[in-house]
């Protein structure tokens, strides 16, 4: 766009390139535009964008399980306790081998134990435990067990599992764990 302007005289045509303040005007209201549609697209679903991060969140627990499975030798359970609105990574409770070869301290920096009814070297150390926000539904599809878990195993294999998150609106992802793989799949429901 070529503008000679008059007022400028010792200046040559070459020099006086720029955007008037109208066209800046013009382009900031083309971006405010945008920015308020954006807006209003993010605001009118809300659950959906915590339901792709809860799903996401779960998935990663369930890699970080197979991996640390396969590397530390050890079982890793994935449970979901619907009653406490809770999903929690466990594992084995191990020990410290001293130099003289007698057990010492819990192996690890976990903070919270849960012990089972039958004796203390049976008890589970929680690795992982988030909340399941409000108004969202995680659970084993097609589970009756009052807590089901998912086993992942030093091999890499898991017991397999179809995981439903959804929201209050129709809104629904699918995580698959593979049996004999262990691999971990989001799918969006249809």
């Amino acid at each position: 766009m070529k503008r000679l302007y008059q007022f400028l005289p010792g200046c040559s045509p070459a020099l006086q390139k720029g955007f008037t303040l109208l066209e800046l005007l013009i382009v900031l209201i083309v971006i405010g535009v945008a920015a308020g549609i954006a807006g209003l697209m993010v605001a009118r679903d809300p659950g959906g964008l915590e339901l792709r991060t809860t799903a996401k969140d779960i998935s990663a627990v369930l890699r970080y399980a197979r991996n640390h499975a396969v590397s530390e030798k050890k079982d890793f359970v994935f449970e979901i306790d619907e009653e406490d609105r809770v999903y929690r990574l466990l594992t084995e409770k191990t020990k410290k081998i001293s130099a003289e070869g007698e057990p010492g301290e819990d192996a690890g920096e976990m903070s919270e134990v849960i012990a089972s009814d039958d004796d203390e070297e049976d008890s589970k150390i929680v690795v992982i435990s988030k909340e399941i926000p409000e108004g969202l539904e995680v659970r084993f599809h097609e589970s009756d067990e009052e807590i089901p878990e998912l086993v992942f195993s030093p091999q890499g294999h898991s017991s397999g599992a179809l995981i439903k998150v959804s929201s209050d609106t129709e809104k629904a992802y699918y995580i698959k764990v593979n049996r004999i793989t262990g691999k971990v799949v989001i799918e969006e429901e249809n």
